[in-house]
């Protein structure tokens, strides 16, 4: 599951389901995003940790034993979409992947916040990794980067 404002994320999280095999799901944030304007205000909402209305609004994970959730980095932080998504979605006792793209090289502490949240949750975060500079990436570079990372399953 992704959310993804420019692309970039969504090319990384479909070579990530086409490594492992798996369901790719589209999460759409319904707040306009676009221009400049918006993604201040975007930036903004993801500084304050604020949730969003996504669509769709819950995924059954039922069937799931590995969940991936995907988004970029707003403001250092993880996206709204991405808040709702933990919030809304039954993670506990998953085993989940994290992941993140960004146009800079400081990862660290958003993916830390990312499996803070998730483990509140109860799920169980077996993998992390970041995408970055993934502005200025190709999506064939993306892929393959994605491509020659170990992935526990």
């Amino acid at each position: 599951m992704y959310y993804s404002r420019t692309g970039k994320t969504k090319i990384a999280a479909n070579a990530l389901a086409n490594k492992i095999s798996g369901d790719l799901i589209e999460i759409k944030d319904l707040k306009n995003r676009m221009g400049i304007l918006n993604f201040m205000r975007a930036a903004f909402d993801a500084r304050g940790s604020k949730i969003t209305n996504i669509e769709p609004s819950n995924v059954d994970t039922t069937n799931y034993d590995i969940l991936c959730f995907g988004t970029p980095v707003w403001g250092s932080r993880p996206t709204p979409a991405f808040n709702t998504m933990i919030q809304n979605f039954k993670i506990a006792g998953k085993n989940i992947i994290l992941f993140v793209t960004l146009g800079g090289a400081n990862y660290e502490d958003v993916l830390n916040l990312m499996s803070k949240m998730t483990k509140e949750k109860g799920g169980n975060v077996i993998k992390t990794f970041a995408i970055t500079n993934s502005g200025k990436k190709s999506d064939l570079e993306i892929e393959n980067e994605i491509n020659g990372m170990e992935i526990p399953l």
